[in-house]
């Protein structure tokens, strides 16, 4: 399934240094906000990834809980949640080679897991939302204490 267009740099290791207005490990490298927690920016969207590609959307979570502030939140945030809400990273989006669900088999975490980046501890199916890009194959999460 190819993504929609877009550019991508491929994720650093988890915990690299962020850019301006994040720490190491939280910044996507651009500014402000709290990113998605890798080393590279990454894509808005799903870039056009290959046949032998599926598009991962990427994210750190936790952390300082922030609430929006008369319904908005800072830049590389976006308002999540029903009843209490609270502002969570932006995803940022990449191609990774597809190295499980062989077979012809739907991509999903059951057996593409590992294609999430180094240290992203959980992964989950997409689900529709306004904040996630639906040509998106994996989510991946890195959870932060």
């Amino acid at each position: 399934m190819a993504c929609s267009s877009g550019s991508s740099e491929a994720p650093g290791d988890a915990g690299a240094s962020g850019g301006t207005g994040g720490g190491a490990g939280q910044s996507s490298g651009g500014t402000g906000g709290q990113g998605s927690g890798v080393g590279g920016a990454g894509s808005v969207s799903c870039p056009t990834c290959a046949a032998t590609e599926i598009c991962v959307a990427y994210r750190l979570v936790g952390g300082a809980a922030l609430q929006p502030d008369a319904g908005s939140c800072p830049p590389g945030t976006h308002v999540e949640g029903s009843g209490t809400v609270y502002c969570l990273s932006d995803f940022s989006y990449r191609c990774v080679p597809l190295t499980g669900c062989t077979g012809g088999a739907p991509v999903s975490c059951a057996c593409a897991s590992a294609d999430c980046p180094s240290g992203y501890s959980t992964c989950s199916d997409p689900q529709t939302a306004d904040w996630l890009d639906p040509s998106a194959q994996l989510v991946c999460q890195l959870l932060a204490p």
